[in-house]
């Protein structure tokens, strides 16, 4: 009678799944407790894989009208062209930074954001990590100081219009006198 056996030292792949399993908490804490609106969809159909809290509150939308559906079907990209330009940007380069798009909210509106995102793999398929940052008021500060700075220079040409004819009247006036 004897026993015959072989054994395998598989401390460096508990070492590795322990990290793994370490790093996988990591991002899910920083995920979900980020204060920017942050989601995964799948690069090729858009399917949406998470979305966070901050996300949802931004956006109006429950996990469940989200997660499992596209940004088109529910309506978030009301502009198709923006998504297409974005995956290509992310296929030439890897990440996008910045890219100023429309949004709809689930209550139709419409809303600016600077939307920043990379391509991370997931089970061997490529997904896209967003972040996004609503900067509506901005833009519509921006417009609005636009719109004042337009009806400024409007005053300003009125003004110096006004003033010029109010110079040629004295010119003439005192021409006038000079001639007296």
């Amino acid at each position: 009678i004897g026993i015959h056996g072989v054994s395998r030292d598989i401390t460096d792949r508990k070492r590795a799944e322990e990290l793994l399993h370490l790093s996988e908490k990591k991002f899910s804490a920083a995920f979900h407790s980020s204060p920017s609106p942050m989601g995964i969809s799948d690069l090729e159909d858009g399917t949406i894989l998470d979305v966070n809290q901050a996300f949802l509150a931004w956006s109006g939308y429950t996990r469940e009208e989200l997660v499992g559906h596209t940004a088109q079907e529910v309506g978030m990209w009301p502009k198709q062209w923006s998504r297409e330009l974005l995956k290509k940007a992310l296929l030439k380069s890897g990440a996008v930074d910045s890219f100023e798009i429309v949004f709809q909210t689930r209550h139709g509106e419409l809303k600016n954001v600077l939307y920043s995102s990379s391509l991370i793999v997931i089970d061997e398929r490529p997904y896209i990590l967003s972040t996004s940052q609503d900067i509506t008021e901005r833009v519509r500060a921006v417009q609005e100081l636009k719109k004042q700075h337009d009806r400024m220079e409007a005053l300003v040409r009125e003004r110096t219009a006004e003033l010029r004819e109010a110079y040629e009247q004295i010119k003439e006036e005192n021409e006038s006198r000079k001639a007296t």
